[in-house]
């Protein structure tokens, strides 16, 4: 089994559901198909891997290491099935504080499956949180003027062309 993170979001607020943001991919690379696959998604203060994660379904409160509330996802995978999965209702703990963390996905198989290689059944991702909401911020880059080429009906006399940028941290 491996795991592999699509898509993250950079930074998050306490409290904040992480929606389809979240994204990652799972690969069963073994010979015989797999039932009762679970995935969790864990907030860690480091990037070390594996990650054993509580049985908890509902982590409320921070803590490092802990499974997000709505961060866990059971399936089954045949052998050689590559599924993406959107981590929909994950949830940030409300208490945790504002700092650098690392935005976990754990993949293990239940049973006695002897696995190759375990050191792939975990990825993370940095991710900010953070109490300020993401705002973007649009600037005037760049503004150009000219003459149109011909003076007909249905062509332009006078082009201008102005280039926006979003310096911001969220999308406009």
């Amino acid at each position: 089994l491996t795991v592999k993170i699509r898509h993250s979001p950079s930074t998050a607020r306490p409290g904040h559901e992480l929606g389809s943001s979240f994204r990652v991919n799972i690969t069963n690379y073994g010979n015989i198909d797999l039932k009762d696959v679970i995935v969790d998604s864990v907030l860690k203060k480091g990037d070390s891997c594996p990650v054993t994660t509580p049985n908890s379904f509902d982590a409320t409160h921070y803590s490092d290491g802990v499974l997000l509330k709505g961060g866990r996802e059971q399936m089954s995978l045949k052998a050689g099935q590559k599924i993406d999965i959107k981590l929909n209702g994950t949830t940030i703990p409300a208490d945790t504080p504002t700092g650098d963390y690392y935005l976990c996905a754990v993949i293990k198989a239940s049973g006695q499956i002897k696995e190759s290689d375990i050191t792939n059944n975990c990825a993370c991702r940095p991710i900010k949180i953070s109490t300020t909401a993401d705002k973007p911020d649009l600037v005037i880059d760049r503004i150009s003027f000219r003459e149109g080429e011909q003076c007909k009906p249905n062509y332009p006399l006078y082009i201008f062309e102005v280039t926006v940028k979003n310096i911001g941290t969220a999308p406009s």
